[in-house]
């Protein structure tokens, strides 16, 4: 990405119910969290934003989620 360029938007295909905070912990770190109260971090590996932790041990039902680049909208 070129200075002064907008990053693209990412969308998160998961199925749960809708995230409606986030906030990045450092630049290669990105906390959310929703409705299902289960908060969940995103790591930034060579570029692309991977799935880190499921920060609930107790929900095991969250692992299974995927990151699809593509307009927010």
């Amino acid at each position: 990405m070129e200075t002064g360029e907008k990053p693209k938007p990412k969308k998160v295909n998961i199925h749960t119910l809708p995230f409606t905070k986030g906030f990045y912990i450092s630049n290669d770190y990105f906390v959310v969290g929703g409705y299902d109260k289960v908060p969940i971090t995103f790591k930034k590996i060579d570029g692309q934003w991977k799935n880190s932790k499921v920060l609930d041990e107790g929900f095991n039902s969250y692992k299974d989620f995927t990151i699809a680049e593509g307009d927010s909208s």
